[in-house]
């Protein structure tokens, strides 16, 4: 087994010397253990900063902190590093398995807006001030439910989303301000960055056309809740097949809100595209470590050898590694997350794919004796997936489109929770007081796996699921009450 030197403390970081070395030794142990990936999961928001760059979260962008962290990664052998999903959260719970599958939070890297790269658009000065006044007190609320407020203290081992946001959006704007006023001026790098943000806005028109809307309506009615708005032409504006309101009103009310917020629209664009390359750049870099380090490490290796710190067949060993990587193109994967539920700014500007009053959760597991988790996500209509001649319809059109972005935005891979969700959904209905009533579980393993047959694909082949299905379909009437007051389901809810 071989080990760094034996004089190593965790009251320091290692040398390069001993980055190299780990690297190394440990990718020998991986191959040992028979392991051809090793991965970690870290939400970005948890990600390291450095003192003069720390906004408040942690970012995957090319901000010192996470670069810091994914080299820390590549050093140690572990290949892929998971993320949380990135989309727009709720200001109820900010998690992010509620928010948008689409739009991603508009929380951007600002220091780098203050770089030539960006055209200068922020004032370093500007920056500071929302690095060095995080200190101040916040108003944040108890619970979600009870909507009561208290003061907290900003501390360094938690995210306030309410302080986060709020500076973003006033840099943003600060920022989105001069970059128009840099294109008028003719500055080259801004002429040269607007002309990616024109494309960017073109080929992401099918869906930020929509959210930028729905976004200014729910400030507008202070609800993330379309269904609670007061005005009920902008509840139904995108449903096409809803009738209380003709599809030309809806025309022209979309018209006539692109008008009066043609900047704020843009702005919201705008956001969606300083994000959306930032978090690319980042997932790039990551993935080219190898590249990236190389010509480093070889001088690392070829000042260790002149210095006698290490052998000769030492360093032929180690630059055979640093080869290897090189070749075999390695660095970090980032894989994405997705959750398999839509939001209500996804189902806003598409709401005739969706069930009306059908929702989607995750069955309980009778052999464990869990009950069922009412998600209440609405989900595409089955009947809006295919046409008649088996082509996709408007709704399997839509989520071809999200899986295609979401795979463009996450080339390393895609987690998605949970992707059972996506081929045979545990569904239910809601009675009038919110309890769950009419669900639907456990359908794909008591259809043994039929639909799949011509794929190869049998309840034989999956490990472990026979058994499964063997306890479901032996249940009889008296044993199904049994689990029921075991807990084992519960129609009630989680």
């Amino acid at each position: 087994m071989k080990i760094l030197n034996s004089n190593l403390s965790f009251k320091r970081l290692l040398t390069p010397l001993e980055n190299i070395e780990a690297r190394a030794y440990s990718t020998d142990a991986k191959k040992v253990l028979g392991l051809s990936n090793l991965a970690i999961v870290t939400h970005s928001v948890s990600f390291p900063s450095v003192k003069e760059e720390d906004i408040g979260i942690g970012l995957p962008t090319l901000n010192q902190g996470a670069k810091a962290y994914v080299e820390f990664l590549y050093d140690n052998a572990i290949d892929t590093l998971s993320v949380e999903p990135m989309g727009i959260i709720k200001g109820e719970f900010y998690s992010p398995y509620d928010g948008s599958l689409l739009s991603k939070k508009p929380i951007v890297d600002l220091k780098l807006l203050t770089t030539d790269e960006w055209a200068n658009i922020l004032e370093v000065e500007e920056f500071n001030q929302i690095v060095e006044n995080k200190d101040y007190q916040v108003v944040a609320p108890t619970t979600p439910e009870c909507r009561e407020y208290k003061t907290v203290q900003f501390s360094d081992d938690m995210v306030l989303y309410d302080y986060v946001l709020a500076s973003q959006e006033k840099a943003l704007k600060k920022a989105y301000s001069r970059f128009l006023k840099k294109i008028e001026e003719k500055n080259d790098t801004a002429l040269k960055i607007n002309q990616e943000f024109q494309e960017y806005k073109k080929t992401n028109d099918y869906y930020l056309r929509g959210d930028a809307i729905y976004s200014i309506l729910a400030e507008k009615y202070d609800s993330s809740s379309f269904k609670d708005w007061q005005n009920l032409l902008h509840q139904t504006l995108f449903d096409f097949e809803d009738n209380r309101y003709s599809n030309s009103e809806k025309q022209a009310e979309i018209a006539h809100l692109e008008k009066i917020y043609a900047n704020e629209i843009d702005f919201y664009k705008f956001c969606q595209f300083v994000v959306d390359k930032q978090q690319k750049d980042f997932v790039q870099y990551a993935s080219k470590l190898a590249q990236i380090r190389y010509e480093k490490d070889l001088g690392v290796l070829e000042k260790a050898l002149l210095s006698g710190e290490i052998s000769e067949e030492k360093h032929k060993y180690l630059k055979a590694k640093i080869e290897e990587y090189k070749i075999n193109a390695q660095g970090v994967n980032i894989i994405g997350d997705k959750q398999v539920g839509y939001s209500d700014m996804d189902i806003f500007s598409n709401p005739s794919i969706f069930t009306k009053d059908e929702f989607m959760g995750a069955p309980p597991n009778l052999l464990r004796g869990s009950a069922g988790q009412d998600w209440d996500f609405k989900f595409i209509s089955y009947e809006k997936l295919f046409n008649k001649d088996g082509s996709l319809s408007s709704g399997g059109e839509f989520l071809k489109k999200t899986m295609k972005k979401a795979f463009r935005d996450n080339p390393g891979g895609l987690r998605i929770d949970h992707i059972i969700g996506l081929i045979d959904p545990w569904t239910y209905q809601k009675t009038a007081n919110g309890k769950i009533n009419s669900a639907k579980f456990s359908l794909f393993l008591l259809t043994q796996l039929k639909d799949l047959k011509e794929f190869g694909i049998t309840s034989s082949k999956i490990s472990g699921l026979n058994d499964v299905i063997g306890a479901i379909q032996g249940t009889n009437e008296v044993e199904f009450e049994i689990l029921k007051n075991k807990g084992g389901i519960d129609f009630q809810g989680a």
